[in-house]
């Protein structure tokens, strides 16, 4: 009789033990797997979510270098009212060179004749120094240090003098404008 009992209770442990595994176990297993396929999904939406917030301001970093840069080459080009700027700036600039800045002319038919539509008009300058050949040949070479759109065109150099080794140097240039 007790090997019935014993044999009874195993059963009754053993389809309390199944049933458990089948009806709870089971179903338990399957949702934690559910839940944590996912969790993965949404740890992945959220690694992508990190790389592009990294990226959008990567970007809006160099949009703003771009922006600035952009502003810094649109201030380089000087409205018609910054002439007598540019004439002072060309005088110190010749300075720095040792070259005097003797003559300094603009051509203004030359703004007048480009159409007024374009954004950036050319301004035909000319302008004379004197010096000695090197120190001219300096002060061209740094004319894109220039805080403004300076582009040389043609130069004539000739001595200033017979006994003299200063030079005069003629050089036709073209000043770009902002149109208003």
């Amino acid at each position: 009789m007790e090997k019935k009992i014993f044999t009874i209770l195993l059963a009754v442990l053993l389809i309390i033990s199944l049933s458990w595994y089948l009806f709870i176990y089971s179903r338990q297993k399957a949702t934690l797997e559910d839940i944590e396929s996912n969790l993965r999904v949404v740890a992945h939406k959220l690694k992508n979510a990190q790389q592009a917030q990294q990226n959008m301001k990567l970007i809006e970093e160099n949009l703003k270098k771009k922006q600035e840069n952009l502003t810094n080459e649109r201030n380089r080009f000087i409205s018609e009212s910054d002439l007598p700027e540019v004439t002072e700036k060309l005088k110190s600039f010749a300075r720095e060179y040792n070259l005097e800045l003797t003559d300094f002319s603009s051509s203004f038919e030359s703004l007048l004749e480009s159409e007024k539509k374009t954004k950036i008009a050319p301004l035909a300058l000319s302008l004379t120094v004197k010096g000695k050949y090197l120190d001219i040949g300096r002060f061209l070479e740094h004319w894109p240090t220039l805080p403004f759109y300076l582009i040389p065109e043609r130069f004539n150099i000739k001595r200033a003098g017979e006994d003299t080794n200063i030079l005069d140097a003629t050089i036709s240039a073209t000043l770009y404008i902002w149109n208003n």
